[in-house]
């Protein structure tokens, strides 16, 4: 009773609550219909740093985050790909629009990690998850993907990126 009169105060532990259990109770579905929608509102606000009078917009992408590392820990590895896949299009067309210093493309990047780490632990086969991989890591002009060299070096020892591969 206790936790609901606090989550009735604070509507982002409410979130949270609803969120933890949905995912507990493998309700998967609802929650990805609701972080496809944040992603590409997220995506399509303008993200802008004024360093001179010290305004901006940049949008804040810890939910995301946050969500995706629930996802993670859930074992949803497909499905978090999908919404990966889905930030890293719409978040690189973001990144090409932005002028805040980096702030939005180091965001996306800091969820991204999580769906990298995702990639070998998806139903996918070892082909694809290679190719998946590589797709993007090669079309990938802002960095956002950059935690792929570590996946490549310690999922795929050959590292067809050859001297992109560093270890992390």
């Amino acid at each position: 009773e206790l936790l609901g009169n606090l989550a009735k105060i604070h509507p982002d532990i409410e979130q949270s609550w609803r969120e933890s259990e949905q995912l507990g109770r493998c309700q998967v579905a609802p929650l990805m219909r609701a972080l496809r929608k944040e992603i590409l509102h997220l995506t399509s606000e303008p993200a802008w740093r004024n360093h001179w009078n010290n305004e901006g917009s940049v949008p804040d992408y810890s939910h995301v985050q946050r969500q995706f590392e629930a996802f993670f820990a859930a074992g949803h590895f497909d499905e978090l790909l999908e919404l990966g896949d889905l930030l890293w299009r719409e978040g690189s067309t973001q990144v090409e629009q932005s002028d805040d210093d980096g702030e939005s493309a180091t965001d996306i990047g800091e969820c991204l990690e999580v769906v990298i780490d995702a990639v070998p632990k998806s139903s996918l086969p070892r082909p694809q998850q290679l190719l998946w991989l590589i797709e993007r890591r090669l079309s990938d002009e802002f960095g956002l993907l950059d935690g792929a060299t570590w996946v490549l070096e310690q999922h795929f020892p050959f590292c067809p990126l050859g001297h992109q591969c560093k270890s992390r």
